[in-house]
């Protein structure tokens, strides 16, 4: 992983549609991972980040509040997540869900494959 100081800078090149370098920053990948967790219908927050927070903020900062590591040669990324949820939904579902949105998203997004998604649960609040 890249320290906080030296952003990682991933280069890709599409073969399909255009010439040249489309470069995508390694906290790309980490905002998407987390606004795609975010989205997950009983997570509270990303390490003590709420949806309401999000709107708030630039993205540029959420980037320390998930890590991945990105394979440029695979296009892959493993992603490391702590999220807060919301007392009484089923927390392997949840992941599971959690999982598969950033996967889907990342995928989506960017064409990298996100084929392990860590979650660490840091917390499960009562909500009103």
């Amino acid at each position: 992983m890249a320290s906080k100081t030296e952003k990682r800078v991933i280069h890709m090149i599409d073969d399909c549609s255009f010439e040249g370098n489309l470069i995508i920053p390694e906290d790309a990948f980490e905002t998407i991972a987390t606004l795609a967790a975010l989205e997950v219908k009983g997570v509270l927050s990303v390490d003590g980040i709420t949806r309401e927070k999000v709107r708030t903020i630039s993205t540029k900062n959420i980037s320390s509040w998930v890590k991945v590591n990105v394979n440029e040669e695979k296009k892959t990324v493993r992603v490391y997540i702590s999220i807060e949820l919301d007392y009484g939904y089923n927390i392997p579902d949840t992941c599971r869900r959690v999982q598969e949105k950033v996967q889907n998203t990342v995928q989506s997004m960017t064409g990298f494959t996100a084929p392990v998604v860590n979650i660490k649960i840091c917390g499960v609040k009562v909500t009103a």
